[in-house]
């Protein structure tokens, strides 16, 4: 109100020399300066966290969620924003720390309880998966997604009737889900009914499939199928789509390991190393990479990076990769040390 009697003052003076028109630019820059720095200085660590989560700056909103920590570390949601991104950034052990954190706040989030159960999955670990499930099942929400989790665990752990009945309850529940469809043909292929298999997987390939879990899902029964070119296809449709994703990128990577196209798989890994400097996961993929191909000395060099940055989760795989290191070499004692330590879980 004051800045409008200011100019209004001004123009009925008539006062337009080229002193009083630079007061006034002058004028106008700094209220603009000074409203863009309030309107920065506005958002709280937690609102510039989500901010650079939407831009896709994963490790900066992790930085700032943090900071939000800090200051509140009995928020559950702040743990649970940065185990999300570090999902995104292909962290699994980070993600499972911070994930728990949250639980531990908050145990009744079911959503959060359900990817933990997933992590727990993703890294082969049934039994904890099952204890995890025991655990939290009484106040799990009942939807599709709890059904296809349940039939996971039942796939995974070979029992593949439960796993088509949960995969066949989560269709029920929600028509158009076509990951509960193509992981009820997985199960369908793995148990013999290949017919019904092949019916359900020629309507999913009718529906133009976007999500990229669904199009991974694909991918993986036509590599049952021996379908590698199609199973490839399927994955880089996926990794067009996302290119900067690194879970995609790790899958594809997986892929190429599996239908042994080691080339391929390197360059894309070496690609996501240099990307992700600090991600012990990737190097520790790459070493043993190294290691199916001869390529011993370039696995220790990639394994000498590693000290001083591996966590708890990691120190497993990082002294049976020593070994194998040592047994290329025919150093039997040391390889052997290595093994104890892994036996006894022993630290570095």
């Amino acid at each position: 109100c004051h800045f409008y009697y200011f100019f209004d003052f001004l123009e009925k003076e008539n006062m337009k020399s080229n002193i009083y028109k630079s007061v006034i630019n002058i004028f106008f820059i700094l209220m603009l300066l000074i409203s863009g720095c309030l309107e920065k200085d506005n958002y709280t660590p937690e609102e510039k966290g989500d901010i650079a989560f939407k831009e896709k700056s994963y490790k900066k909103a992790i930085l700032f969620w943090q900071k939000s920590i800090e200051k509140y570390p009995e928020n559950s949601m702040l743990y649970a924003k940065a185990g999300k991104a570090y999902l995104k950034l292909s962290n699994i052990d980070k993600a499972e720390e911070f994930l728990g954190r949250s639980v531990k706040i908050n145990p009744r989030q079911s959503d959060i309880q359900k990817e933990l159960i997933r992590i727990c999955l993703i890294n082969g670990d049934n039994a904890k998966a099952k204890k995890k499930i025991q655990e939290v099942d009484d106040f799990l929400d009942k939807d599709a997604n709890y059904y296809i989790l349940h039939g996971d665990f039942h796939m995974i752990s070979g029992d593949l009737k439960k796993a088509e009945d949960h995969y066949r309850k989560a269709i029920s529940m929600h028509d158009n889900s076509l990951r509960a469809a193509i992981k009820l043909a997985l199960c369908l292929k793995a148990s013999g009914s290949d017919e019904e298999a092949e019916s359900i997987i020629k309507d999913v390939e009718q529906k133009k499939l976007t999500r990229s879990f669904n199009l991974l899902l694909l991918s993986d029964y036509y590599f049952l199928l021996n379908k590698h070119a199609q199973a490839e296809k399927a994955i880089l449709i996926a990794v067009k789509k996302h290119p900067d994703s690194q879970i995609l990128n790790l899958r594809l990577v997986q892929f190429y390991l599996q239908a042994e196209m080691q080339e391929k798989a390197l360059k894309i890994l070496l690609k996501l190393e240099e990307n992700n400097p600090d991600n012990v996961r990737f190097k520790l993929m790459l070493a043993d990479l190294y290691l199916s191909d001869m390529q011993v000395s370039k696995a220790e060099n990639m394994l000498e990076k590693l000290k001083g940055v591996l966590d708890e989760g990691s120190i497993t795989d990082y002294n049976l990769l020593l070994a194998k290191c040592c047994l290329y070499k025919y150093q039997i004692s040391y390889a052997v040390s290595y093994l104890k330590k892994v036996i006894s879980k022993e630290p570095m």
